[in-house]
């Protein structure tokens, strides 16, 4: 009972909002990732995918996921300052780079909308992370350590999480982020 794949983005089940954005981004047709993982993602299916390097898998995950938190708002619907950051996606990635790159994505998919993405890795200030994360975060990008550090601190929430992306999960695993990815699934809310 697998969803159907896409031939555009137009005549998909993504939120209006999401398809402007994808438009004024430039993309018109969906890449052979996006084709199939849009519809199974936006069905709130579980997927692994496999592709090359500029093939479009973070458009792949970001196009339904931010498609459902438009269609079902924030789950707190505040904004301004928050003790904790209650994301409702979670985006773990290996390394600070390809985090800052997803960022980059989503706020262009987020754009002209009320839904904000956050980033937090190591390297980087972070007192300047907790008060963007402190505006509202119903995105998050994250490296491991950053993460298991800002959640030990009670800065990060996972109780309104509903998807987890393992961007490069095998790069992740080879890095020995295991028991860090293992912690955060297993041992927070």
């Amino acid at each position: 009972n697998v969803p159907s794949p896409i031939d555009t983005f137009e005549g998909s089940d993504l939120h209006a909002l999401v398809k402007d954005n994808v438009k004024i981004a430039g993309f018109t047709v969906p890449t052979p990732v996006q084709k199939y993982s849009v519809p199974i993602i936006t069905a709130d299916r579980d997927l692994m995918a496999c592709a090359q390097t500029g093939s479009g898998k973070t458009g792949s995950f970001l196009f339904p996921i931010l498609s459902q938190i438009f269609k079902h708002g924030s789950p707190t619907q505040c904004r301004g300052y928050q003790r904790s950051a209650l994301p409702q996606a979670l985006i773990l990635a290996p390394t600070r780079e390809l985090a800052m790159q997803i960022h980059e994505e989503a706020r262009k998919f987020t754009y002209r909308s009320w839904a904000h993405a956050c980033v937090i890795y190591g390297g980087a200030d972070p007192q300047l992370q907790l008060r963007e994360l402190r505006k509202g975060c119903d995105l998050l990008v994250a490296t491991p350590g950053r993460l298991l550090d800002m959640m030990k601190r009670g800065q990060v929430s996972l109780s309104q999480c509903r998807w987890l992306v393992l961007d490069e999960a095998d790069r992740m695993l080879d890095m020995g982020f295991e028991p860090q990815i293992r912690e955060v699934v297993e041992a927070y809310d």
